[in-house]
């Protein structure tokens, strides 16, 4: 009997897959540079709350992403700038936890990404 491959439910699973959606939009949103691109969260990803809502973070190439991680003040700057009062909207979404449900986040996000397990 050929063995099946259980879906893996973890955070790490989740956080790959939430960075190939972001990264699906092809070049950094600052310089629009192809190379070298990463998930960028606007408000960090400690907050369980957003760390996987799309609105919380930029494809960013490595270079970028690498600047605004160590002068968060710009980043600051940059986002409310680019994107007005989503910081904002952000801020009072992160701050109502609750405990991840990582097989419902992992399905939805391959849902958005339109790929089979």
């Amino acid at each position: 009997m050929p063995r099946v491959k259980k879906p893996k439910y973890t955070m790490a699973e989740a956080d790959r897959l939430f960075s190939l959606l972001i990264r699906e939009a092809g070049k950094c949103f600052k310089c629009q540079s192809t190379y070298h691109l990463q998930c960028a969260h606007i408000i960090s990803r400690t907050y369980k709350a957003i760390r996987y809502n799309p609105d919380n973070a930029l494809c960013l190439c490595q270079k970028c992403h690498f600047y605004y991680t160590y002068h968060y003040i710009e980043w600051e700057d940059f986002i409310d700038e680019k994107l007005p009062n989503r910081r904002q909207a952000l801020r009072k979404l992160a701050l109502n936890y609750q405990t991840p449900d990582y097989p419902a986040i992992i399905e939805g996000l391959i849902g958005q990404m339109g790929i089979g397990i």
